[in-house]
């Protein structure tokens, strides 16, 4: 498959801006998402947590979090996440 025919097989599935509370945990589960999660970390800092690695992640972040994976993500209380997301999918292979 060429660079546009890839392209233009992507589909959006849903999009937003977050403002997370102070409170905000999140926990995709065992079994994550069935779609890509574009993220653009517009405020805040804290982690994100994927099996036994963690990212410390900050304003102007940019993550994408692949299908069926498990996160956790927390935040500092104090510098709450504003996130703008993209859920995707594309064809794999």
């Amino acid at each position: 498959m060429n660079t546009l025919d890839f392209l233009n097989s992507i589909k959006i599935n849903s999009c937003g801006i977050t403002e997370c509370s102070r409170s905000w945990h999140w926990d995709t589960g065992k079994k994550g998402f069935y779609d890509f999660d574009l993220w653009l970390v517009a405020q805040g800092k804290g982690r994100i947590i994927a099996g036994e690695k963690t990212l410390e992640v900050t304003k102007g972040a940019c993550l994408l979090l692949l299908p069926n994976t498990h996160y956790i993500g927390e935040h500092d209380i104090d510098h709450p996440f504003t996130i703008m997301n993209v859920h995707f999918s594309a064809p794999q292979g």
